[in-house]
């Protein structure tokens, strides 16, 4: 698999065991490919790591699990339009000597691929039986299940009489993808509130296997029993932390910090990368403009400003980009990418070699582009109208950030319209943040219901209010969405995590 630059610069990027058939997808951070030789379906992140996906490696034709199922030659690949199937076109064999491409199409459920992490910790039950079920938690710095599984005593151990009661068992072992490993412990003796001694020992063994964020599977065996028991669980606690078809989730990883920079303008930051969205700003007249330190640490490339990846800009308009300003930025950033269309003169008037890439898109059309190492997608959606003025056919891009396992989409001047938002193919819940611009008439309940219903985003970012309308406009933006950040103060922060979110200001 090779990786070629805006420039035109050709690298390898990664080796696909068995080797790749040229058919790659592209989802949620990362790349999806076949493998026709190997047999296998692989997920490659965008730092070039390959995983297998799907397929033991041994041609056969057998669902289940992703380590146990096979695939005979598999000659294609594609994703469902809501991103939680992957598709796979699979060999039939009539005989030895006569095999039909494509005959057979195989699903991979992605949302059912769930690495262990952090995110599966808390309850879970089994439906059929009242009052069964297991707590589950990581143990520190390694990689073990712990569980603690609440249930009855077995009926072949029953009191005298028939009478049940209630039994407790710990389980722990270690994990790995999907499955743990585990053996099943009983404690007996102590008593509440009282220093009597306890005695642990293992009593069977079993391997749980998570399915999804919701569903998972303990197949159990105590010693002695002559077979195998299942039970299958589901999910009690909300499963909001929980990473479904990726790596494990660290809720402890650093957070995406958003940095408010003026106006609409901002810097996400992950870590040590950075992107600018319409931040590099001259003059904003009538807006909130950057203080003269942050103009001037942009444009140096000193302070936060040092070393950024990307800088876009969502249209032509003064208050969101000034070319003489971009080109002083790019001369000073020599590993920065200018990102826009030409219209706001991204590889015009900004210009330096092998550093700006425009973007020409088709109304309502789509890019998916790696830039730096930073994943983005560049939409080109409709301008509002304001002021009286028709600004329809201005060319307005938003932008898609996947940083640090977080999605944060800036709209730019966005027209708060049904089509508009469709075109975005973004399914509800899927954002971590959104950027949009409040003011005047864009203020409204049935603009922000848009917003709510169609994207539903977990928080919404206000920004672009008027200098002097600034109180006003963020109350009525408050008793809208009591819950919204408003970005009316440059230099303030907000960070996202996959705990909590937390504003803060800083100096």
């Amino acid at each position: 698999m090779l990786k070629i630059t805006p420039d035109g610069q050709t690298t390898r990027f990664a080796t696909i065991p068995g080797g790749g058939n040229g058919h790659v997808r592209y989802h949620d951070g990362a790349l999806y490919t076949v493998s026709w030789q190997g047999d296998r379906v692989y997920r490659v992140s965008l730092d070039g790591e390959v995983t297998a996906l799907a397929g033991t490696g041994f041609p056969g034709r057998e669902d289940g699990p992703g380590d146990e199922a096979r695939f005979f030659r598999p000659n294609g690949i594609d994703l469902s339009a809501d991103g939680r199937f992957i598709y796979v076109n699979d060999t039939d064999v009539i005989d030895s000597s006569d095999l039909l491409h494509s005959n057979s199409l195989r699903a991979i459920r992605l949302d059912a691929l769930s690495q262990i992490n952090a995110g599966l910790v808390g309850a879970w039950y089994e439906p059929s039986t009242a009052g069964s079920g297991l707590l589950f938690d990581l143990v520190a710095g390694r990689d073990e299940l712990f569980g603690a599984w609440y249930s009855y005593v077995r009926p072949e151990t029953a009191l005298a009489g028939g009478e049940n009661e209630q039994r407790w068992y710990t389980v722990q072992g270690p994990y790995s993808g999907n499955r743990a490993e585990v053996l099943i412990y009983q404690t007996t003796g102590g008593r509440l509130l009282a220093p009597d001694p306890t005695s642990t020992v293992a009593v069977g063994s079993g391997s749980i296997r998570f399915d999804s964020c919701t569903e998972a599977l303990f197949e159990f065996q105590f010693d002695g029993d002559p077979g195998p028991s299942a039970l299958p669980l589901v999910r009690l606690s909300p499963d909001v932390l929980c990473a479904q078809g990726g790596l494990a989730a660290d809720l402890n990883a650093d957070p995406v910090t958003i940095r408010y920079i003026g106006n609409l303008g901002v810097m996400l930051r992950y870590g040590e990368q950075q992107v600018i969205i319409d931040g590099v700003l001259g003059s904003a007249s009538g807006w909130v403009e950057p203080t003269a330190d942050e103009r001037t640490a942009i444009i140096e490339g000193s302070g936060l400003y040092v070393d950024v990846e990307v800088a876009a800009v969502t249209h032509r308009h003064g208050d969101h980009i000034s070319s003489s300003v971009a080109n002083q930025f790019l001369s000073r950033q020599p590993n920065a990418m200018f990102i826009g269309s030409p219209a706001a003169g991204v590889g015009g008037s900004i210009s330096r070699p092998g550093q700006t890439l425009p973007i020409n898109l088709t109304r309502f059309a789509n890019q998916q582009i790696e830039v730096n190492g930073v994943s983005l997608t560049v939409y080109h959606t409709r301008h509002f109208n304001q002021f009286g003025n028709d600004f329809s056919n201005e060319i307005n891009l938003s932008y898609l950030v996947e940083l640090g396992g977080r999605k944060i989409l800036h709209l730019g001047d966005f027209d708060y319209a049904a089509d508009n938002i469709q075109a975005l193919g973004l399914a509800p819940g899927e954002l971590d943040a959104v950027i949009m611009p409040t003011f005047k008439t864009l203020i409204s309940a049935a603009n922000f219901a848009l917003i709510s219903d169609l994207l539903a985003p977990r928080t919404i970012i206000a920004a672009h209010l008027q200098s002097a309308q600034l109180s006003s406009e963020r109350n009525r933006v408050l008793n809208l969405l009591p819950d919204a950040v408003i970005f009316d103060s440059p230099g303030e922060e907000f960070e996202l995590n996959r705990r909590q979110v937390a504003r803060h200001a800083t100096p």
